[in-house]
């Protein structure tokens, strides 16, 4: 479990937490395609810099971040897309990991 999510944990309680995955997970489930309007790929991206970041995914919020810049850094665009749909598919890999340990959280005293 990385440090945002034992924090966020910590704070909120793991069926919170739970939520906040789910619903990250449902977002990032949703294909991301070179095909987007590119103010519809500036948006999903803003959106997965901050929610990513909140919840440790520091590769995911890195690469987001230089999708949703790419048209001003003169970056192609396809290129920035495919870094983040591959790092997509590996945060829900850890996203399903954590749901799996956050099931049962015996630390968890809001329960």
């Amino acid at each position: 479990m990385n440090q945002e999510i034992g924090e966020l944990r910590s704070m909120l309680g793991a069926e919170r937490v739970v939520a906040l995955l789910a619903r990250f997970r449902s977002e990032l489930e949703a294909p991301l395609t070179i095909g987007d309007d590119t103010v519809e790929l500036r948006d999903r991206a803003h959106r997965t810099i901050s929610q990513a970041g909140m919840l440790g995914f520091h590769n995911l919020s890195d690469a987001a971040r230089k999708l949703e810049n790419a048209p001003r850094n003169n970056v192609e665009l396809s290129d920035a897309v495919a870094v983040v749909v591959e790092l997509q598919g590996e945060v829900l890999a850890q996203i399903a990991v954590l749901l799996d340990e956050l099931a049962y959280d015996p630390m968890d005293k809001t329960r």
